[in-house]
């Protein structure tokens, strides 16, 4: 049952890992996230019954109350439809496991993390079950027992996580954005040559390469005037990122997620 499970788990692209947890990292992703989640969020939710040819709120009916004001004991009606969306965005699945009192009549619905939970086939009855891991036991639960939306797929059972799906452009802006961390946390461009027009002992070199460091490398020290002694001359052997077309890299990027999530 290992293929079942929805965890991307860690996959390496451009040479980084990527998984559910630094995706969420880059902006466009968590924006789209984000905008998608909290508008559905912030729509409510109501039960109707038909009255003749018309129809009404069913105020009185239980299950109104679990989606409109209460899904259960610890979440706000927005933070319970918030939390099946995001795992709906970044899994392609959502569930919610349906809580019953002595009556069989829903009392209480709780989100299920879709990382730990997948879709099953009982090998007696042949029907379809649930199964989700929570505080290290592996639980199991019936059709009738858990609400499952999927996204995007192709067997009308189970949905495909965006991210693995658009795994090389995830990889793409990971690596992208890590090499925009190291290259402005490094001022002084990726890597240097100092050229010594003579011969210098390995304690000066090292201690020459330390001074340098300290004096021009970082972002603070990014504008200040060089000086070099006793004739050396100083070789930059990185491509800068305008030339490397990084930030078109980065654009490139975002136009990708974004059209990923269907967001403008």
């Amino acid at each position: 049952g290992v293929d079942n499970w929805t965890d991307v788990g860690t996959n390496r692209v451009a040479g980084v890992s990527v998984n559910e947890k630094n995706v969420l990292g880059l902006s466009a992703v968590y924006a789209c996230t984000r905008v998608i989640s909290e508008t559905y969020a912030s729509l409510p939710i109501f039960l109707y019954e038909k009255k003749g040819k018309n129809k009404e709120k069913a105020t009185k009916h239980p299950i109104y109350s679990l989606l409109h004001d209460k899904p259960n004991d610890y979440m706000t009606p927005f933070i319970f439809k918030q939390t099946l969306l995001n795992n709906w965005c970044i899994y392609g699945n959502s569930y919610a496991v349906i809580e019953f009192d002595k009556m069989w009549r829903p009392k209480a619905l709780h989100p299920l993390e879709s990382s730990k939970t997948y879709v099953d086939k009982d090998p007696l009855t042949g029907k379809k079950i649930y199964k989700t891991i929570r505080n290290n036991k592996l639980l199991e639960f019936s059709k009738e027992e858990v609400i499952h939306v999927p996204a995007f797929g192709f067997d009308g059972v189970q949905g495909y996580s965006p991210i693995k799906l658009m795994m090389n452009t995830y990889g793409t802006a990971v690596a992208t954005q890590k090499f925009g961390n190291r290259f402005f946390s490094n001022g002084a461009r990726c890597s240097n040559v100092l050229e010594h027009p003579g011969t210098i002992s390995d304690n000066a070199r090292t201690n020459l390469r330390a001074s340098f460091d300290a004096m021009y490398s970082g972002v603070e020290n990014s504008h200040k005037t060089m000086l070099l002694e006793e004739g050396m001359k100083l070789s930059p052997m990185s491509v800068p990122p305008d030339e490397a077309q990084f930030i078109e890299t980065r654009k490139l990027s975002d136009i990708e997620i974004s059209r990923m999530f269907k967001v403008p």
